[in-house]
């Protein structure tokens, strides 16, 4: 619908979700490509682009593509330093939409990025949501989800400052 009326923040935002989607069927190589729209897309309306640079990042290294993953991160960093409260925000959001489409493992990852950026500031109210939303998603893990998403953790970790990610898993 959203291509239909030359919306392109529609377009946008229905081009995440049906990347949101693509990742819950654990097809990464379908959900890259619609997160990288996404975040063009938001480009050209001025949107903020670093939900889609992250779950861009997640589905390239899912795929093993880990030299776009390692560029998407680069990106993602320079928006989580520019502005750590409003990354807190979308960190936290995006691990929410990750929690809505059965992909426990990887909203752990990301809600540990947004308490990486809200311990700074000491937000309490988003520190305890945050350990809430944790405990959710890791009462939602299963093995499989464990062994799915290894190396994430350090490619994720590259979002907070970008360096090489370093083994943490």
């Amino acid at each position: 619908s959203a291509t239909l009326v030359d919306d392109v923040g529609a377009e946008m935002r229905a081009m995440h979700q049906l990347g949101l989607l693509a990742l819950a069927t654990d097809d990464w190589s379908r959900a890259a490509p619609l997160f990288e729209t996404s975040d063009r897309q938001a480009q050209l309306v001025g949107a903020n682009r670093l939900p889609h640079l992250v779950t861009a990042a997640i589905s390239r290294h899912l795929n093993g593509d880990d030299d776009l993953a390692s560029s998407h991160i680069k990106a993602a960093s320079s928006l989580v330093q520019r502005n750590k409260a409003e990354a807190t925000d979308v960190l936290a959001g995006i691990g929410k939409s990750l929690l809505a489409v059965d992909c426990p493992g990887l909203a752990i990852e990301v809600f540990d990025e947004a308490m990486e950026c809200a311990l700074p500031q000491n937000a309490e109210e988003q520190l305890q949501t945050l350990s809430e939303h944790l405990l959710m998603a890791n009462a939602a893990m299963t093995q499989t989800d464990m062994l799915h998403h290894e190396g994430l953790r350090s490619l994720l970790d590259g979002c907070l400052l970008y360096t090489s990610p370093s083994p943490r898993d």
